[in-house]
């Protein structure tokens, strides 16, 4: 850069009528880091890694489809699927941080209302997580005002992120103590068909759902 400024110095041009004479010999050069932002987006335009996030994205949902109940491959699927989407260029950021917001709030949603086990709270969590990093500014929108909600989602979407693999692994864990022990299986047990068994296919027992193939 201080040859190509060099080179420059002297160089004149003409504009409407007037010469300009470039005076860079004696500028000063500012080096400016990228900002997360910045660096995500750099990340994630690169071809190769968009390429894959679609691939990887398309197969966890088709993987999901064919796999009911885990909501892992669809969660995941659908996340990487625009992220690739995104990588591509599709979307521009604005565009894109909204969208994974709106995904975020509604996987939260779900994990209310269904069994995820913590699943849908860490998908919706870093969906939270990636739409905070690009959430869109507005040229009059106040700068401490989104630095401040900008901090917020992301605190919160770290926070449920947490609290969803916090719940996974005790949930996890219980579940190995039961199977080691052997006191969850008794023989009066009852439990819920979620889908047809012919013979084989899914159940619910005490609030966890058991799959046989």
């Amino acid at each position: 850069m201080p040859v190509l400024l060099e080179l420059l110095d002297g160089w004149q041009g003409e504009q409407d009528g007037r010469v300009y004479v470039l005076n860079t010999g004696k500028a000063r050069l500012v080096h400016q880091e990228m900002t997360l932002k910045e660096r995500f987006q750099d990340k994630i335009g690169n071809p190769q890694l968009a390429f894959l996030l679609l691939m990887a994205g398309a197969l966890g949902i088709y993987f999901g489809l064919g796999m009911s109940g885990t909501f892992v491959p669809e969660v995941l699927g659908a996340i990487a699927l625009l992220l690739g989407i995104y990588g591509i260029g599709l979307f521009d950021t604005n565009t894109a941080g909204i969208i994974f917001m709106v995904l975020g709030i509604s996987l939260l949603a779900a994990e209310i209302f269904t069994a995820g086990f913590g699943v849908l709270g860490i998908g919706g969590g870093i969906s939270l997580l990636i739409g905070a990093i690009l959430l869109p500014r507005e040229p009059l929108m106040a700068m401490e005002w989104y630095s401040a909600f900008r901090a917020t989602a992301i605190g919160m979407a770290l926070a449920v992120s947490g609290l969803s693999f916090l719940i996974v692994t005790m949930l996890f864990r219980s579940r190995r103590q039961w199977k080691e022990s052997g006191a969850f299986f008794r023989p009066a047990s009852r439990a819920t068909a979620v889908e047809e068994l012919s013979p084989c296919g899914a159940v619910r027992m005490r609030g966890e759902l058991w799959t046989r193939w």
